[in-house]
């Protein structure tokens, strides 16, 4: 019963993983670029994450009144924390706090998410099903509003290392990544850091998703 009850938890991850990129291809299709890992004011403060950004794109009623008027630590902007959707929830994760997210970007000038600029879908050489768009992670206590996401040149790319700079999930054998061709693949653990790495990157050549 254990194992049945947790196979439907990884699909309705997958659901949720598949949700989010359905809501950046809308961005896409409305801007003509992915959106970007977070903005930032006039003095260079960062101010909404990418997750805030595509608010607009999920189905309506499905998220919280933010206001991208004010910066995300806002007292206005800072109560609709607890009122995480659960589009940035893993339902595998009984541990992490209320109002913090399992889905991240890895934030770099490799990847699909190079700070504060947004990424052209014809940047991407490596092909948008080779390239990943969102990572799991769980036990770093990111809120979900917080313009704050994994970063390219910290990780050693291995999943579920003990570190909190790496790819991590609550899942028994493996983690849930969504493609930024807007598909969710469920890859092992053991997958070679090598081959994370490589997929992490828009344009290193290289083509390493297993079947």
């Amino acid at each position: 019963m254990g194992n049945a009850r947790e196979a439907a938890r990884k699909a309705s991850c997958q659901c949720r993983l598949k949700q989010i990129g359905l809501a950046l291809h809308n961005y896409l299709s409305q801007y003509g670029e992915f959106p970007p890992a977070y903005t930032v004011d006039a003095d260079g403060k960062p101010m909404h994450s990418w997750r805030a950004l595509i608010l607009p794109y999920f189905e309506a009623g499905a998220t919280p009144n933010y206001n991208l008027a004010e910066p995300w630590d806002s007292p206005a902007n800072l109560k609709v924390i607890d009122q995480l959707p659960d589009i940035f929830r893993c339902p595998s994760d009984h541990h992490t706090a209320p109002g913090m997210t399992n889905y991240v970007a890895v934030v770099g000038d490799e990847t699909l998410w190079p700070n504060t600029s947004g990424r052209k879908a014809e940047e991407i050489s490596d092909g948008l099903s080779n390239t990943i768009a969102v990572v799991e992670i769980t036990g770093l206590e990111i809120p979900w509003t917080k313009p704050f996401d994994l970063e390219f040149a910290k990780m050693s790319f291995q999943i579920n290392s003990g570190s909190t700079t790496d790819i991590a999930s609550p899942h028994v054998s493996g983690v849930n990544l969504l493609m930024a061709d807007g598909s969710v693949r469920y890859v092992p653990r053991e997958m070679e850091p090598s081959r994370v790495r490589a997929l992490l990157t828009v344009a290193g050549g290289e083509n390493t998703l297993p079947p």
